[in-house]
């Protein structure tokens, strides 16, 4: 019998699947979304995303220029911060934690800004590794709404 040992112990049994949505799986596309979101405000930064192939931003796609589609994947990541950021409008800790990611991230702050602007005394790590891809995967589920073509 062995058990996978974590640092504080025996690892959590994992949470119960739920049913698949429509939607396809929003974590398979969450590191592309945390990339795009931090290259938000940098359409150089988004013009080899993968994201610009999904139909809502194919869609949006505005004239032929160079970067038109990452102008049309900044345009719908920015829809989707926007939503996400409503999504979070409770007072509890964790979604105004949520919310003051998803804010800095709008305004072209990097996750280490952040984390020692809007969080004194909080380890960058944490913010790292336990808020952003929480904040960042409700955007990719915002992201995601629209497509009918994911796996």
């Amino acid at each position: 019998m062995s058990t996978q040992l974590t640092y504080g112990g025996a690892r959590p049994p994992r949470p119960p699947r739920t049913r698949r949505s429509r939607r396809g799986n929003p974590d398979r596309y969450l590191p592309l979304v945390m990339q795009a979101l931090l290259n938000l405000n940098r359409p150089w930064g988004l013009i080899d995303s993968e994201l610009v192939n999904l139909s809502s931003v194919q869609a949006d796609v505005q004239g032929g220029g160079l970067l038109a589609e990452a102008h049309a994947l900044q345009r719908q990541l920015m829809k989707a911060l926007e939503a996400a950021m409503s999504d979070l409008g409770g007072s509890d800790r964790e979604a105004r934690r949520l919310r003051t990611i998803l804010v800095g991230i709008a305004a072209g702050k990097s996750i280490r800004r952040i984390a020692a602007e809007d969080f004194p005394g909080v380890w960058r790590e944490t913010v790292q590794r336990r808020w952003w891809p929480q904040a960042a995967r409700l955007v990719a589920y915002h992201l995601l709404a629209g497509e009918k073509d994911l796996q």
